[in-house]
């Protein structure tokens, strides 16, 4: 096919196939068509050839551009290109056209594909052999290990392109879809009937997104995402809780608390902290620990978590879920200020935009609904009105650029219990009105949804029970009616 042979590396031979690229290439020149269907399928750095890596660039850029693509056509570009000289001029692509075919074009852009991705993987496995001879000291083995996880996953994900689709095509998707939602399924959502409020702050839990839980220490915002976590199990789907702050026994004693709500007796949270539990309580534990057999949770403790160990505990849960046959679907990670950033010469707000930007690409590329808790500024506290805004998201703008839903947790209850007249100063108004203001706002929580893509933002309430440790739907009330309501 050629005058001369096309240069190559030296070196051990990589995997590639430059026959194969040049009849793709003179497929396109024969029927300018084939471009897009196999544009789909691969990109101009897949090609080994750095010749026909540039000759296939310029024959996409001019048909973009409403060209008609032919030998002639490309004359201007490579007439005087020394690497297409030396293999015979403009006599190449003219035979690239006549020696090319149309017949099994997907076939050679799959295969050109491939052969790419097994370089990059042979690249990936030297940079990794290559980094590990490296025995600094200020090198971490975890590090490292990391370091070629990500790339691993990066080249996985590149290797599942999706193909583009045409209005036609995309609309019969959603119809099916809105279908799907006739029927009860909710095209794939996760309807939350025990956690009603979140459920009509961001809709039923859609595949894919970031959702921002933001809150001054106190609110909630930690019970909150934990019981999205409990409600996502109880549906059946794997739901796993990443925290980077509390230790796991401190998340299960509240996450028991919560289950035990139900019960009669409840087990109050400060019992639980306790373990003093009386023989009605221990059964009521019993019964709890039957229950949790049935829930699919995974916990992950891993203080200073960065992105790249995010994804290597995201691979590693998933796989857990498998081996249970129940589907990966929430993930809520406790919480963003206390990630590690990738590199230590960025400052706090480089580290943080790429932290949420990494982790609402991950949401897309494993189609999980990630729960991203966060603090908000001190601002709040020096407002007489101390619910949240978009504007007092702690770190950086990217927070609310990146999420798809942002939900401020809030409880009045616990600035008014603040606000508590001393004893010696207080007198019977004062003491009255503080009375009447805590019973407005007693056992409420608030779920403040400031950004929603696909829907109406809004206020909604449910019930909070500190002593309980438990956040119910409005309406419900404990069984054992001894430790309702307390002031």
């Amino acid at each position: 096919m050629t005058d001369k042979a096309l240069t190559a590396p030296e070196g051990p031979k990589l995997p590639s196939n430059v026959e194969a690229e040049a009849a793709l290439i003179g497929g396109i020149l024969i029927k300018n068509d084939v471009a897009e269907t196999v544009r789909a399928i691969v990109e101009p750095s897949d090609f080994h050839e750095p010749l026909h890596r540039r000759i296939y660039q310029r024959i996409i850029d001019m048909i973009d551009g409403g060209a008609v693509v032919t030998p002639f056509a490309l004359k201007p570009y490579f007439e005087n290109d020394p690497t297409l000289e030396a293999v015979g001029g403009m006599k190449y692509i003219a035979r690239l056209a006549t020696e090319g075919t149309v017949i099994g074009h997907k076939d050679f852009a799959q295969q050109i594909r491939d052969l790419a991705q097994l370089r990059a993987l042979i690249a990936a496995a030297e940079d990794a052999r290559a980094a590990a001879f490296d025995t600094s000291e200020s090198i971490s083995a975890q590090d490292r290990i990391e370091e070629l996880q990500e790339r691993l996953s990066g080249l996985a994900t590149v290797s599942a392109k999706r193909k583009p689709k045409t209005f036609a095509e995309a609309f019969d998707d959603t119809l099916q879809i809105m279908a799907d939602n006739e029927d009860g399924e909710q095209g794939g959502r996760i309807s939350l009937p025990t956690f009603q409020a979140m459920e009509d702050a961001i809709g039923p839990l859609a595949k894919g997104k970031l959702t921002v839980l933001a809150g001054r220490p106190g609110m909630g915002k930690s019970k909150t995402a934990e019981k999205v976590w409990l409600a996502t199990a109880e549906q059946g789907y794997g739901a796993a809780f990443f925290s980077l702050e509390m230790e796991d026994d401190d998340i299960m004693r509240r996450a028991i608390s919560d289950i035990c709500a139900d019960a009669d007796p409840a087990i109050r949270f400060d019992t639980m902290m306790k373990g003093n539990f009386t023989g009605a309580e221990r059964a009521v534990l019993k019964s709890a620990r039957a229950k949790a057999d049935r829930l699919p949770l995974i916990i992950v403790n891993e203080p200073g978590m960065t992105l790249a160990g995010l994804k290597r505990n995201v691979r590693t849960v998933s796989r857990q879920f498998e081996r249970m046959g129940k589907e990966f679907r929430v993930l809520v990670i406790d919480y963003l200020q206390l990630m590690g950033g990738s590199n230590g010469r960025q400052n706090r707000v480089e580290q943080i935009s790429e932290i949420t930007s990494g982790i609402a690409t991950l949401a897309r590329e494993t189609g999980l609904h990630i729960f991203l808790l966060s603090q908000l500024s001190r601002a709040v506290e020096t407002r007489e009105d101390k619910r949240p805004m978009l504007s007092d998201l702690r770190d950086s703008g990217s927070i609310e650029q990146d999420a798809d839903n942002v939900v401020f947790p809030f409880r009045e209850e616990y600035y008014v219990e603040a606000a508590k007249p001393i004893e010696r100063g207080r007198s019977d108004d004062a003491w009255t009105e503080w009375q009447s203001r805590m019973a407005a706002c007693r056992n409420k929580l608030d779920l403040i949804c400031a950004k929603r893509r696909q829907g109406k933002v809004g206020t909604h309430r449910c019930q909070f029970f500190g002593h309980l440790m438990a956040i119910r739907n409005e309406g419900w009330r404990p069984a054992d009616q001894n430790v309702e309501f307390e002031l």
